[in-house]
């Protein structure tokens, strides 16, 4: 062996001893992040060789290149992901880049929507989008990373060589786009949401009070952009690798439900109701007329909400009321305006009772009046306690007002109850109030002492009401609808002053008789002394 093959062999042998230090370092060296910056060397483009063994063999030039360039945490040169050139940079930094790109993509991302001649345009904040580099990052960074070999001379020669193929065929993988497509949905249903036009169902607009006939206005159907088709092809689109473009929207009919036809061949008669009119109060009997004057020819269409004081208007002499009875909170009566109303009210709830309609406002009133039973009134006072319902049913309601001499009837016109049906009523006392104390009243015009009944005591009640449903005249089903408590009044009495004490008469003076003159009283005479005498043996 010559001395130059010598100098040979121990700079081989150096070199082994680095790569044996370096087996151990990689892994230390990954685990730091360590950025060694050495991308100012030049990647050798004359080949390693490979022996008869397969085995790749190495100038030194060549094997000190290798192992610089494997201990760069660094993409290698020929690295690509989305056209960005990663080789030089760290995997942080190679990461900022394509996120960075990746912005500046979406904000660029212009889709125009176009319905009923309107456009509505569509940004990538309206995709709900994320972009997924994890897998595209984690592919580049093993470009030149693959090699695997028991000997570690030979893995570095590996790697020095995928690394050299980089620079003649470089490696371009991309990042994805994913899309949240609920998000997405929203976003675009809420911007198009200004090309729907609503559907307008027929509906009531009159009703004939002799007849009991309604006037239908005939439906109208509404358009709708078809929201989920509009997403297919946004992300059809996107999918394309496409991220500008226009996009017509198809649009889809929103039937507005039954014809006028339909809705009226459907209606009739379903409820009433009648209270027997008690009193020859003129009055009284005025306001309960104009109660019927003003709700006749009502109409609720679906899902709307009726109001009792709405629908009398103002309480006045002007609008036509006059002064009647009224219940006071002490359980008296009084004269005040629009006095008896609460007969109406008591007479329509019980029609809408039985029609099976929402009652959204009612009130018991204090003391039960003579024209109802027990838990089937509705009390109103103006302002405040009102009577409300609600037409839940898919038809129109009309209410029909009857005041006569001897009744005050209430009808319900719509959708009548099925063949065979009908509604009543059934109540149950729970519980009896006792009145309170007598409460007593002074009046001075009173004689003192006297006690004048002016309100007999009034018991009160609990009692519940069902609502019973008949098929044929058999109950079928029942529920408990409401809960009504009528209160206890205690016997009011007026009474005079109290009466003033007054002393005794006194008796006049009288001179005192003279005695008629008697004898000297003579002596009695001297009794002797007693003697104590010792007891007996």
């Amino acid at each position: 062996m010559t001395r130059k093959a010598k100098r040979k062999d121990i700079r081989r042998q150096k070199w082994r001893s680095a790569l044996a230090v370096l087996a151990l370092s990689i892994p230390i060296l990954l685990v730091a992040g360590l950025d060694l910056g050495l991308f100012a060397i030049e990647i050798g483009d004359r080949p390693v060789r490979e022996d008869k063994e397969g085995n790749l063999r190495a100038n030194d030039r060549q094997l000190k290149e290798a192992f610089e360039l494997v201990t760069l945490l660094e993409f290698y040169p020929g690295v690509y992901v989305d056209d960005i050139h990663l080789g030089g940079m760290t995997r942080e930094q190679g990461i900022e880049a394509i996120q960075e790109n990746a912005m500046n993509f979406l904000s660029k991302i212009h889709i125009e929507l176009e319905a009923r001649d309107e456009i509505f345009e569509i940004t990538g904040a309206d995709l709900g989008a994320s972009y997924n580099i994890s897998d595209a990052v984690n592919e580049a960074w093993q470009q030149g990373r693959t090699a695997r070999n028991p000997d570690i001379e030979q893995q570095i020669l590996r790697r020095y060589q995928e690394i050299q193929a980089l620079l003649t065929t470089p490696f371009k993988t991309e990042g994805s786009f994913d899309y949240d497509r609920d998000y997405m949905r929203q976003a675009i249903e809420a911007k198009l949401a200004a090309a729907t036009v609503a559907p307008i169902p027929a509906k009531a607009t009159a009703f004939d009070v002799a007849t009991g006939s309604f006037t239908i206005a005939e439906k109208i159907d509404g358009i709708q952009p078809d929201v989920d088709k509009a997403v297919d092809d946004v992300m059809a689109l996107l999918d394309t690798g496409e991220f500008r473009g226009k996009i017509k929207v198809d649009m889809e009919t929103l039937d507005a439900g039954m014809t006028a036809a339909e809705m009226s061949s459907n209606l009739g008669l379903v409820a009433q109701a009648s209270t027997p009119i008690m009193t020859m109060d003129a009055g009284r009997n005025q306001n309960l007329r104009r109660a019927s004057q003003t709700m006749s020819g009502i109409i609720v269409n679906p899902g709307e909400i009726f109001s009792y004081l709405q629908a009398l208007g103002p309480i006045t002499t002007a609008n036509g009321y006059d002064m009647g009875s009224v219940l006071l909170s002490d359980g008296s009566y009084d004269e005040a305006l629009g006095g008896g109303l609460c007969q109406p009210s008591t007479t329509l709830f019980q029609a809408a009772f039985k029609a099976n309609l929402q009652i959204v406002e009612r009130y018991n009133h204090g003391r039960r009046s003579i024209y109802h039973e027990y838990g089937t009134d509705a009390m109103v006072s103006s302002p405040g306690a009102d009577f409300r319902l609600r037409n839940n049913t898919d038809y129109p309601i009309a209410i029909v007002g009857i005041f006569t001499e001897s009744n005050m009837i209430y009808r319900i016109y719509g959708k009548p109850l099925p063949a065979g049906e009908t509604i009543g009523f059934s109540v149950r006392k729970i519980a009896d109030v006792e009145p309170g104390p007598d409460v007593e009243k002074l009046d001075e015009s009173l004689a003192p002492g006297t006690k004048q009944l002016t309100q007999a005591a009034v018991p009160g009640s609990t009692w519940q009401t069902f609502k019973v449903f008949y098929r044929n005249g058999v109950e079928y089903y029942r529920e408990l609808t409401f809960t009504s408590y009528y209160q206890a009044y205690p016997a009011y009495y007026k009474v005079g002053p109290k009466p003033v004490a007054t002393a005794a008469p006194t008796a006049a003076p009288t001179a005192a008789p003279t005695a008629a003159p008697t004898a000297a009283p003579t002596a009695a005479p001297e009794l002797p002394a007693p003697v104590e005498e010792a007891p007996a043996p």
